[in-house]
């Protein structure tokens, strides 16, 4: 369904402040934005945040890798590749050997936010088709904790996923969580058209997650949402509406604090496959 208003606190503001379309320009209100132009991961901006280190992941442009494993490089592209980002000249890229799981980005926010806004561009792989190799065949996409990730924590985790849909290689969205109060590990949520093989390969899409701490240890008020559009669409397709979670801190920090970005591919990839990321926001308001 398209959207671009939803009940409760969060609404998918369809006036973005991220125009025109290509701008490296944080929009407004924004905790912390990057455009990756400064080709590193070394930078840190308000608040705290920081990045971790790398696991098959770098700072690209359109002709070479500038940026891996802490260090700034120069090494050309290889051919029949298409690194050309989404704003600017750089992105981030997430890189899948053939029969190999895992590609992960972490992070740090700094602090513990109650509610929180994520939001980036992913540019979708030309030779895109969902894992054939394992099972399950669910690919991390991103992910979302108060304390620490799944089990090695004591508060939730929330976990936006990819499943194959049965059209040929082309995936659904799920959304998981890891100790809520009141679910645990289902996915829910499922949305059958994520990515549709072969009509979005090579497209940009903007995806947008919403988190809000439940109110008390008893409460099961906590929100987790998700919206897409691909470039050029004027509003936002709701992927995750769910606004009845026991997402509780527990001991830890009273917010989510962390997460990673992709990550392990349960089906892994039949080919080399590379996604890019661009315009990394995390914000306080819509």
């Amino acid at each position: 369904s398209q959207t671009s208003d939803t009940s409760g606190s969060a609404e998918a503001d369809n006036s973005t402040d991220e125009t025109p379309s290509g701008s490296t320009q944080a929009p407004k209100g924004v905790q912390f934005f990057d455009s990756f132009e400064t080709a590193s991961l070394e930078h840190t901006n308000i608040h705290g945040f920081r990045w971790g280190g790398t696991n098959r992941t770098s700072i690209v442009s359109s002709s070479a890798v500038v940026y891996t494993k802490g260090e700034s490089i120069n090494t050309p592209k290889p051919e029949g590749r298409n690194w050309n980002a989404y704003a600017g000249e750089h992105s981030m890229r997430f890189r899948y050997p053939a029969g190999e799981a895992w590609a992960e980005q972490r992070y740090e926010m700094g602090t513990a936010y109650p509610e929180v806004w994520i939001s980036y561009w992913v540019r979708v792989p030309e030779n895109y088709t969902h894992g054939p190799i394992g099972s399950p065949r669910n690919q991390k996409w991103n992910a979302v904790w108060t304390d620490d990730y799944s089990q090695h924590g004591d508060g939730p985790t929330v976990v936006f996923n990819m499943w194959p849909d049965g059209s040929g290689g082309g995936s659904a969205s799920t959304v998981s969580i890891v100790k809520a109060t009141n679910m645990n590990s289902a996915h829910r949520e499922s949305y059958p058209g994520f990515i549709k093989v072969p009509e979005d390969r090579g497209r940009w899409m903007h995806n947008v997650f919403y988190l809000k701490i439940a109110s008390s240890p008893t409460a099961d008020d906590g929100q987790v949402k998700w919206w897409r559009r691909w470039q050029g669409d004027d509003s936002f397709t709701t992927l995750a509406n769910m606004e009845s979670v026991g997402l509780w801190p527990n001991s830890g920090p009273q917010g989510f604090s962390a997460g990673y970005i992709m990550g392990w591919a349960n089906g892994a990839y039949a080919e080399d496959t590379e996604f890019l990321i661009d315009n990394f926001t995390i914000s306080t308001e819509s």
